[in-house]
């Protein structure tokens, strides 16, 4: 027997979905939530965040910095860049906010209470 040999079989009369009555054929229905676009991703995204139980945050930041990097001949002096820090601080603050939804809503429709939770996450992250 031979396997590469091709078979054309020609089809006058198929049954599509839509020849059938009734519900036969079941809608899709998604159960995602389609939100809005999110801000964008920064570094300071990447660093975890903490806690504290103080009033005041004392933290380094960088001043400044000079980029003297170029090519430089082989056996020539290498330049040096420049990188300044300083100590800052800056005091703790509370950012709040509530949503209105009703205790039953949020137990019968879990995927709601997890979009409140997220929005709310990203509220606070972009405050």
């Amino acid at each position: 027997m031979e396997s590469n040999k091709r078979i054309v079989a020609l089809i006058n009369a198929a049954l599509i979905s839509s020849d059938i009555a009734g519900t036969i054929v079941t809608p899709d229905r998604q159960a995602d939530i389609l939100t809005t676009p999110k801000q964008r991703l920064f570094i300071r995204d990447l660093i975890a965040r903490g806690k504290t139980q103080s009033n005041t945050i004392y933290y380094v930041k960088q001043k400044g910095f000079t980029n003297n990097a170029n090519t430089v001949a082989e056996n020539n002096a290498k330049p040096y860049s420049t990188i300044e820090f300083e100590e800052a601080t800056v005091p703790v603050r509370a950012i709040a906010h509530m949503f209105k939804a009703s205790k039953q809503i949020l137990d019968d429709f879990s995927q709601l209470a997890s979009l409140i939770d997220m929005e709310a996450t990203l509220c606070h992250e972009i405050r």
